[in-house]
């Protein structure tokens, strides 16, 4: 039945690439890691120290308000679009 149905219907690239164009948000996926802080103050600190050579991954630990990304060294894993803050997902998108 799915055959005899779907036998006429050709899909060329050019569909292709403008249904995903269309509906990148539904394949967006992403992982990230992050240090939450209160303020930009604390994160520039943080930031001085990562430069200077300490560990992403400690400093989240150490420093981080989120407790349940911080045991993780502020590993986010990976998710889709939605699952962050808005403000967090947007940001994400714009980045490599």
């Amino acid at each position: 039945m799915y055959s005899r149905k779907n036998k006429n219907i050709k899909v060329t690239d050019d569909d292709v690439k403008k249904y995903y164009d269309e509906h990148k948000d539904d394949f967006f996926k992403a992982k990230a890691s992050h240090i939450l802080v209160d303020d930009l103050k604390k994160a520039n600190e943080i930031k001085k120290e990562i430069d200077k050579g300490a560990k992403f991954e400690e400093m989240a630990k150490k420093e981080s308000k989120d407790t349940g990304s911080a045991t993780n060294g502020g590993d986010l894993g990976e998710f889709t679009n939605g699952q962050m803050v808005q403000s967090f997902n947007d940001a994400i998108k714009k980045m490599e």
